[in-house]
């Protein structure tokens, strides 16, 4: 139980983190309406599945497991799993799954956990903003053979567009760790973890293939 639970704090942090990177992805047409009621049942099944996928990678058993997890189960952990240990760092996260690969989200993050001042040319936009404002962005997951690329079209803080550099510059400010001091690069490829082999995006619903 102690490599399932390790494997399910890096689990977190990795879903974080993407989530912040790009699956942080909205717009405001398809976003329009109210949020979807979650329930944190929701959430403790989609803990439950990701833990079996966890389980699975250090089992390497033979053949292919599919793990479906439904649009309300994500964003549920999310919210209830994920975000609830860093409170006041992000919050609201709502992702809406059109299939293709594609994602629509959106977030409220506080920028009173990041320095903007004269820190880069690529936040100066940002940097009279205060407090906690919604960041919205959108694109697509397009994931084979165990690696993961984020595609992002367009990023607005506080309902301003700004430049996709911005949001790569709030990301690696986000997700900066000791073992990670430059934080994570969006527009890099990334390995998915757990032997993972895609991540399908449906409407409606994700499908972990290992």
């Amino acid at each position: 139980m102690g490599g399932t639970g390790t494997g399910l704090d890096k689990m977190r942090r990795s879903a974080c983190w993407l989530v912040v990177a790009g699956i942080l992805l909205a717009d405001s047409g398809v976003m329009a309406g109210n949020p979807e009621q979650l329930t944190i049942e929701d959430g403790d099944r989609a803990a439950l599945k990701l833990a079996a996928v966890v389980e699975r990678s250090l089992n390497n058993p033979n053949g292919t497991q599919r793990v479906v997890l439904s649009q309300s189960e994500v964003n549920a952990y999310l919210t209830f799993h994920v975000f609830s240990e860093v409170p006041g760092l992000i919050t609201q996260p709502q992702i809406k799954m059109i299939g293709d690969g594609r994602l629509v989200a959106e977030a409220v993050a506080s920028l009173e956990e990041v320095d903007l001042v004269g820190q880069s040319d690529a936040l100066s936009p940002l940097q009279y903003l205060r407090g906690s404002v919604k960041v919205s962005a959108r694109g697509s997951l397009n994931t084979e053979d165990g690696t993961g690329k984020l595609e992002v079209e367009s990023v607005s803080v506080a309902g301003i567009p700004v430049p996709l550099v911005v949001l790569d510059e709030l990301v690696r400010r986000y997700s900066r760790t000791d073992s990670a001091p430059t934080g994570f690069d969006i527009a890099e490829p990334f390995v998915l973890p757990y032997r993972i082999r895609e991540v399908l995006i449906q409407v409606g619903e994700t499908v972990i293939v290992q």
